[in-house]
């Protein structure tokens, strides 16, 4: 994998997490706007790189 993959989804990986932290640091409160659209566009890009980068290896490798 190169280091631009791996830095995409590092950086998605931290903006998934930074996100989440954000949010449970906020009990009883609303969570922010900024927090759910970075939730929101993070996790689904983030999930499809890892599991197509996983299935990509898996075929590649002939498992």
């Amino acid at each position: 994998m190169s280091w631009k993959k791996k830095y995409a989804i590092g950086a998605l990986i931290a903006l998934f997490a930074f996100a989440a932290m954000d949010s449970y640091d906020r009990p009883n409160r609303d969570v922010r706007f900024g927090a759910v659209v970075a939730m929101a566009a993070a996790w689904p890009v983030t999930v499809s790189l890892i599991l197509g980068c996983a299935v990509g290896e898996m075929v590649r490798e002939g498992v």
